[in-house]
């Protein structure tokens, strides 16, 4: 299976519709998801979405994301040394 790590910003892009590249994340995550593509996802970065949102969007876009990234992202936690420790 692929695995990715991804950062916030293509998360912002992909869940702000007014970011710049917004419909290049879009494609992207298709791409991804068609080609089941595992998300790994620091806890810290979807923390990160979470509050860029609730800052710039509001409750409730940044709830449902989260809701979304919860369901759909593979979240891991690091660890000392930064040794990724999978859930």
């Amino acid at each position: 299976m692929k695995q990715l790590v991804l950062d916030a910003s293509p998360l912002i892009a992909l869940f702000y519709g007014k970011d710049n590249y917004h419909e290049e994340a879009v494609i992207g995550f298709q791409q991804l998801y068609t080609n089941k593509t595992q998300l790994l996802t620091p806890i810290p970065i979807i923390f990160e979405v979470y509050k860029w949102l609730l800052n710039r969007a509001g409750v409730n876009l940044a709830q449902s994301t989260f809701d979304v990234m919860v369901e759909s992202l593979y979240p891991i936690a690091i660890g000392e040394g930064f040794n990724i420790v999978r859930r």
